[in-house]
């Protein structure tokens, strides 16, 4: 029986059971729903800086769904993410700037 479903068990008359309907539980829902949002957003980010956020905040609640499915290691990695996306977008929102000789800003070179 696989763990993202659950089954209810019905039994004939000769006392036989037999698997009816088989639901998704509603911690999978929330995770089948979590990791499908970082993944949209994810493939959004390079349109604009706000997708990069919501692909952070995909990955925290991705995390909570980790740590809620006992799958621990799940929920680090998913948290890391979080943070590298997160930096990811305060970068694009805050590009570093330099100031020239002549006294105008400008953004730096890169190599």
């Amino acid at each position: 029986m696989p763990p993202a479903f659950t089954h209810q068990l019905q039994r004939d008359q000769n006392g036989e059971g037999r698997y009816d309907e088989a639901r998704m539980s509603p911690l999978n829902l929330f995770g089948l729903i979590a990791v499908t949002l970082m993944m949209l957003f994810y493939w959004l980010e390079d349109r604009r800086a706000v997708f990069t956020l919501m692909f952070a905040a995909a990955c925290l609640v991705s995390s909570a769904y980790g740590w809620l499915a006992g799958t621990w290691p799940f929920g680090i990695v998913e948290l890391v993410w979080a943070g590298v996306a997160f930096a990811r977008w305060y970068r694009r929102r805050h590009p570093i700037r330099t100031t020239s000789e002549d006294g105008t800003r400008r953004l730096p070179s890169r190599p």
